[in-house]
């Protein structure tokens, strides 16, 4: 049976029906069990605490007190049946599982209060486990025993991951650290698996047992190049532990042009006919369009409506309870739906006011003015204590918060229910006085609104009516027994004050439990939760000093933190940092870690501030709990501590251990809390719901996905110029780390943290701003790629970025690769045949504040093919900046050189089917005193003598020098008619291509190369002569003439033909004796000249070398083998040596594939010539494995 019976008539004041039992020992390994007697005056002599959550690696203790009456002096002593029997008494306990006992110890009783700790081995498994208590007196009988399931947490250590950056893309380097503190806040130092999943959990990267350093691991990997999209994750395993950490990987391709920018857009929502809900998503598109290329791109981003109105609440994730003689403790939040605070603005005239309703015997209505007592940031929120004054007979109804922002606003009010704490043993009736001070009561409560820090104390105010035995404190924190105390009876109804000492195993909250037992036999007991400031017990600072480097180019960071402790920080740029999408290491994600370790910090009152432009990283505030349970039983089940004593319990009115308590009675399902279906009578199942906008989860896929990408979100070039580590054990708490600053001018933003051995973890508090904006920048830009004889104007952006005028001197550096091309008069640049020189050029600009200039810089390579690096420098008083861009030329289809000095091989290749022959042939390019070539185009003799006392020899060399330009399109077409005069026809002579570079004019002549042409005679004409073009285009006249002789003659070819007599086509050959015959049918077996030369000394198939040759390397089709570049070459080898004796040894490293080869070898002797192996050596590389 389940319920509880009301204490008036109103639905709010309720206390649990109470049933006296007594234990006695059954055993049961999932439950305590409890079997009824009926003994009504039975006087409990035990009470065992226990925490029911077991992890490993801990310090695990069980709290045994002996209760004594207040007729008796105090002994140590148990019921037994029969008599008082006093003497010596032996707490013993084990901890089971089905496999066995893993660990047990046992206790003398010495106090009233004691405790007994077991040390939980690290390698515990998940299991069923046991607590088993025993209790054994002098005589070693057993006076009690009790048995009762644990519930088993492998989460003992807290995790936090920081990576790089929120978003990759494929091919980048993620790099990432792990931070790993113990429950002490001391870091761990012992081994750890990390392991890398796609989004399909596949493993693509493991870490097997790698230690930390100071508790921090720091790795990293590189993404496949064909990364799949979506939610990766970083899997950290200690034990049974596991951990993850989530990033975003997306493709991503870099466009041919990207525009960022910021732009403020205004709706208006009135005209919309439907009212918009908050939280609705808007999405803006935009598309810019590239006219020269007429390359699209677009973009979006998305926004979200937010309701601007102040929303009033209670902090308190639980319902409020009423303790008779205890203070009401709470906290009132005012800001934004959206958790943003309110600036100073909003609450420079605002005032809030806290009406607390009485019922009793006559109602009030009692207000308190909450003033502000110092002016709050933009950052901090407005909050309050409500402290109750009334008289202790009366008891709470409801607490009123009304908050007005300005004397002329509406207010804004919020009300919130209180529930009546029911204390067994109550009489129903509250209009009788006295009743709860026969029950016994025992309330605890702390002074509100100081911060507490580790080695500081907390003043515990603990208040106990009819209490005849005293009472124990525990301090309680990660569901871990940490202190206890016995604290004697005091004369009622005095208040004690107690001051706790805090230590690190109790941040960053401790719960202080108080418990008793009554006159009656009652169990009573009430808690208060504290935060303690555990963390940045020393100061972690980080600055950026660019006093050393006046341009910019370099930046000095100066970390400080403890001695010897691992020091790291982080640069972001501004625009991933102000995503707050999780991936930096903040304070607040630091307390979050630890909340897997206390299930008691879900049930405390914490505010969270968030940033809506992300300025500030998301900050968590745990504030001072009162008891949020309903009675007794309910506040050991919400602080999971199990409880044996034969006091009586009100087993009835607890809940099992998949259900949570409701306010005023009854329980829930847990997994029914948030389904807004309303399961408790009060509600309680859906208070303090997340809504939508407060959601971690849908905030972070929210920030990672609210705008499209772009480079600079990837950032894979410069992103992490500021990841850096200080792993010296042996610095002095300040190091300095020279850093480069990045090319890009943007805002990022410095974080820093650092873990000492003996102090923990600390954290930089404020990010630091810095701005790679130097007091110049300078971009050169151009094209990638010209062809031989190319004029290229690349351009020069200069920004001033100071509030000063400037003077720049810009410098294109000279070089043996290309030239300057000077502007001639009025700004007029010849095309081709431009005036250029070579050295250094040198441009004046003045530049007014924060402005930009363009300097255009036309240059003209002048080698034939290959790559040309341009070297430009911007000199300013504020900086300087040297830039470089890389330019390729190509090489025309013709291949001339047209270097203007230097050396050049010209390379032929002669291909036959009897050979192949590759020539090359040396040839300097001089160039004259002032730099210009000799000629310009046609024939060069060298010549070149030497004179000895034996002889004198004169040599000489025929240099041809080519014409050079730009290849142009021309339609040519030239006839020569011969019979019966020299006739010449041209036709056609024009320019065919017209381009914005070269536009066509008659008086331009364009040269390129050296053109040529090819004479066919008709067999049947002799004085009929054709010229056929090899190439187009040509641009110079060739005059070909017919001499008396016969023979045709042209200005630009030595080599005479003769007309007369048969000339052979190209296709053709001579016979021996007279006429040609078709080369098509040599060795046909049909003779067509008359002597058979064309059949003469013809091969068979089957004994033709090149026959053989062709079909061997082409009877079958290709693979990966045949050509075998990587691993084709291994057993090539030569021994060089001139005095080895005979035979050498030579290592072999053997291929990684399996397959045949066949090993040859020759040898080739001094004396006795060449000898060669006659049958090749077969080798297998097949392996056994």
């Amino acid at each position: 049976m389940r319920g509880l019976v009301p204490l008036t008539d109103k639905p709010i004041g309720l206390v649990p029906v109470v049933i006296v039992i007594q234990i006695s020992l059954v055993l049961c390994m999932e439950d305590p069990v409890f079997t009824y007697v009926a003994e009504p005056h039975h006087k409990p002599t035990y009470s065992i605490l226990f925490s029911k959550i077991l992890r490993p690696a801990t310090l695990y203790s069980i709290v045994t007190t002996f209760h004594q009456s207040t007729d008796e002096p105090y002994m140590v002593s148990l019921d037994e049946p029969g008599d008082m029997l006093s003497g010596h008494t032996v707490i013993k306990a084990s901890i089971a599982c089905h496999s066995g006992e893993v660990v047990a110890g046992s206790l003398d009783i010495s106090s009233q209060t004691s405790t007994l700790t077991l040390r939980i081995p690290p390698n515990i498994k998940n299991s069923s486990y046991s607590l088993r208590v025993q209790g054994v007196s002098t005589g070693r009988s057993t006076l009690f025993e009790h048995i009762s399931h644990l519930v088993y947490s492998p989460n003992y250590l807290s995790i936090t991951v920081q990576t790089s950056r929120p978003i990759y893309s494929s091919g980048q380097l993620v790099k990432f650290r792990v931070l790993i503190l113990q429950t002490d806040l001391l870091p761990y130092n012992d081994d750890l698996d990390v392991f890398v999943l796609d989004p399909d959990g596949i493993i693509m990267r493991r870490w097997i047992s790698i230690y930390t350093n100071n508790g921090v691991s720091s790795l990293s990997f590189q993404l496949p190049n064909l990364a799949k999209d979506g939610t990766w994750l970083i899997r950290t395993s200690i034990q049974d532990q596991i951990n993850e950490h989530r990033f975003q990987v997306q493709t991503y391709f870099t466009p041919l042009f990207e525009k960022e920018g910021k732009n403020t857009v205004l709706l208006n929502f009135s005209e919309l006919l439907e009212p918009v809900t908050p939280g609705l998503e808007l999405r803006l598109d935009v598309t810019v369009t590239e006219l020269l290329s007429g390359e699209s791109m677009t973009g979006f981003s998305s926004s979200r409506v937010v309701n601007s109105q102040v929303v009033v609440e209670f902090v308190s994730r639980r319902p409020l309870y009423w303790h008779a003689g205890k203070p009401i403790q709470g906290h009132v939040s005012v800001s934004y739906s959206d958790g943003q605070p309110l600036s100073a603005v909003d609450l420079e005239d605002s005032q809030l006011t806290v009406h607390i309703l009485l019922d009793g015997a006559v109602q009030e209505d009692q207000t308190i003015l909450v003033k502000r007592e110092h002016d709050y940031s933009e950052t901090e929120n407005y909050m309050t204590e409500l402290t109750d004054s009334a008289r202790w007979d009366m008891f709470v109804e409801r607490v009123r918060a009304t908050f007005t922002r300005s004397p002329s606003s509406d207010p804004i009010t919020t009300v919130r229910t209180v529930y009546t704490y029911a204390n067994p043993g109550t009489n129903q009736d509250r209009s009788q006085e006295g009743n709860e001070t026969r029950a016994g009561s025992i309330v605890v409560w702390t002074n509100p609104g100081e911060e507490i820090g580790v080695e500081d104390y907390v003043v515990a105010h603990v208040k106990t009516e009819a209490v005849p035995d005293g009472f124990t404190s525990v301090v309680l924190s990660k569901n871990l027994v940490l202190r206890t105390e016995y604290h004697p009876p005091s004369p009622s109804p005095l208040i004690t004050s107690i001051s706790v000492p805090v230590s690190p195993d109790m941040a960053p909250v401790f719960t202080y439990v108080v418990y008793a037992v009554t006159r009656a036999g009652h169990i009573i007991s009430d808690s208060v939760t504290v935060p303690v400031s555990g963390f940045n017990r020393y100061e972690q600072t980080m600055a950026l000093n660019m006093g050393k480097d006046y341009r910019g180019l370099r930046v000095e960071g100066i970390a400080s933190g403890d001695e010897g402790a691992f020091i790291g920080f982080h640069a972001m740029r501004s625009a991933s940092y102000l995503m707050q999408a999780g991936n930096e290491l903040t304070l607040s994600r630091v307390m979050q870690s630890y909340e897997d370790l206390d299930t008691n910090l879900k049930f405390i009152e914490k505010l969270e501030k968030n940033s809506r432009d992300g300025t500030v990283a998301s900050e968590l505030f745990y504030l001072t709990t009162q008891n949020q349970a309903r009675d007794s039983i309910a506040a050991f089940h919400i602080l999971n501590l199990g409880l044996f004593t034969n006091a009586e319990i009100n087993q009835d009115s607890s809940c099992s251990e998949d259900e949570e308590y409701c306010a005023s009675e009854g329980c829930y399902n847990k997994q029914k809390t948030c389904d807004h279906i309303q399961d408790c009578v009060d509600g309680t199942d859906e208070i303090s719901c997340t809504p939508l906008l407060t959601d971690p989860d849908d905030r972070y896929f929210y920030s990672v996905k609210r705008s499209s990408r772009n480079f600079f979100t990837f950032d894979a070039e410069e992103g992490d110029w500021g990841w850096r580590e200080i792993r010296k054990n042996d610095h002095e708490g300040i190091e300095f780390e020279p850093l480069w600053s990045p090319s890009t001018g943007d805002a990022w933003y410095f974080t820093a943290f650092s873990v000492s051995k003996t102090l923990g973890f600390s954290i930089l508090s404020t990010p630091e701003l810095f701005s790679s904006r130097r007091p110049v920048m300078a971009q050169l830009t151009g094209v990638a790629s010209c062809k031989r004889g190319e004029q290229v104007s690349l351009r020069l952006s200069i920004h001033n970025m100071l509030h000063e005028q400037m003077l720049v001197e810009v410098v294109l550096r000279g070089s043996s690769q290309y030239k300057f091309v000077h502007v001639e008069e009025n700004g007029i640049v010849s095309s081709y045949g431009a005036r250029l020189s070579s050295g250094d050029h040198q441009i004046l600009i003045y530049l007014d504040p924060q402005s930009q200039e363009r300097v255009d810089i036309p240059v003209a390579p002048v080698i034939d093919q290959g790559h040309v690096k341009v070297t430009v420098e911007v000199i300013t008083q504020a900086g300087h900046v040297i830039l470089h861009h890389d330019l390729t030329v190509l090489v025309s289809s013709e291949g001339h050189y047209v270097i203007d000095q230097g050396h050049v091989k010209v390379t032929v290749e002669v291909i036959t089917q009897a050979g192949h022959v590759i020539l090359h042939h040396d040839l300097t390019v001089l160039v004259s005193s002032e730099g210009h070539y000799v000629i310009d185009q046609g024939h060069v003799k060298v010549t070149v003598e030497v004179i000895t006392q034996a002889g004198h020899v004169i040599l000489h060399h025929d240099l041809t020098v080519l014409g050079e330009g730009m290849l142009i399109n021309r339609h040519t077409s030239i006839f020569l008619d011969l019979k019966s005069r020299a006739l010449v026809l041209n036709y056609l002579d024009i320019c065919v291509e017209e381009t914005p570079l070269v536009p066509y004019e008659i008086w331009r002549r364009y040269v390129y190369g050296s053109p040529g042409a090819s004479i066919m005679l008709s067999r049947f004409n002799r004085y009929e002569v054709s010229i056929v073009f090899i190439s187009m285009p040509v641009f110079t006249y060739v005059v070909y003439a017919v001499t008396r002789a016969g023979h045709i003659i042209s200005d630009s070819d030595s080599v005479t033909v003769p007309v007369s007599g048969f000339n052979r086509y190209e296709d053709e050959e001579y016979c021996a004796s007279e006429g040609c015959y078709n080369k098509q049918k040599t060795c046909d077996h049909i003779q067509d000249c008359v002597d058979g030369t064309d059949e003469i000394s013809c091969t068979s198939l089957l004994t033709d070398p090149d026959d053989r040759y062709f079909y061997s390397v082409k009877r079958s089709s290709r693979n990966f083998f045949t050509f075998d570049a990587e691993e084709g070459d291994w057993g090539w080898r030569e021994i060089r040596k001139n005095d080895h004796e005979g035979i050498e040894f030579e290592p072999l490293w053997s291929p990684s594939t399996g397959d045949d080869w066949y090993f040859t070898a020759f040898s080739v002797s001094k004396t006795l010539g060449f000898s060669i192996l006659s049958t090749p050596e077969l080798v297998s590389t097949s392996r056994y494995l």
